[in-house]
């Protein structure tokens, strides 16, 4: 069975941070669960188009936060995500669940933006919990 754990080795300029500049923790304050540990930002609009297109996995851990963005699609991925969309206060607005590669998901009129996890990642995340967006760190080599 193959691991899952990302190699401490991981060379961050050849792996998926590459796409952001910033390492993001975002902590579930309703459950007060960290929900992800190393998130990157896709704001401009290529990295928000491309996402996670061309990415192997997605690590235990690791997240990508699209904003703004009310849908996404998988088309080309290779791999499951979980999606959970929040609003401009933070407030979860619908969580889909094993999305697979070529689905598109429902247009969400209220989400300001969404945050891709790796599959069975958002299993205790519920409509209405409060998410904590927070910068950790800067610098990452791009």
């Amino acid at each position: 069975m193959e691991s899952t754990k990302r190699p401490d080795n991981h060379r961050r300029n050849r792996g998926w941070l590459h796409i952001a500049n910033k390492i993001i923790k975002v902590i579930n304050l309703t459950t007060n669960e960290t929900i992800c540990s190393r998130a990157t930002k896709a704001t401009s609009f290529i990295k928000r188009l491309k996402g996670l297109i061309g990415k192997k996995r997605l690590y235990p851990g690791e997240g990508l936060i699209i904003e703004p963005c009310t849908g996404i699609h998988t088309f080309f991925m290779r791999f499951t995500i979980d999606v959970v969309f929040y609003d401009k206060n933070g407030r979860v607005v619908a969580v889909h669940h094993n999305v697979k590669p070529w689905r598109i998901t429902k247009i969400h009129t209220s989400a300001k933006g969404v945050l891709e996890l790796p599959a069975e990642s958002a299993k205790g995340i519920r409509v209405g919990d409060k998410l904590l967006i927070h910068k950790e760190a800067t610098n990452v080599v791009e």
